[in-house]
């Protein structure tokens, strides 16, 4: 996927859902293939919400992902997640000193 390490993409509506976790990558290009898979989730099926989490590595990245999903007229909207430190952990650890964002995105139509 695009800026995110480990990066968790959840699609799912009332009958179906998906947890694809993609290996990562920083390139570009790779979030045009995913706009374009989820543009097509999109036209499937009508409704449907996407949740992205992840760990931002590189801004730049994250910010193109935004900016391709506002050009294909999708909305998102970024969950609030606060970390807490590692001793505070109970399950599903994660490191607290890098950012992770959740975006939920749906057709905005």
């Amino acid at each position: 996927m695009w800026v995110l390490s480990q990066p968790h993409v959840g699609i799912c509506d009332m009958e179906t859902r998906v947890n694809k976790q993609p290996s990562q990558t920083y390139d570009k290009e790779a979030i045009k293939a995913l706009i374009q898979t989820l543009r097509h989730l999109f036209q499937m099926r009508p409704g449907l919400l996407v949740i992205i989490a992840g760990v931002v590595r590189n801004a730049d990245t994250f910010q193109t992902f935004q900016d391709e999903c506002a050009h294909s007229d999708f909305a998102v909207e970024e969950i609030t997640f606060a970390t807490k430190p590692m001793r505070k952990q109970k399950a599903l650890f994660y490191a607290a000193a890098v950012p992770i964002r959740i975006l939920r995105v749906t057709s905005g139509r």
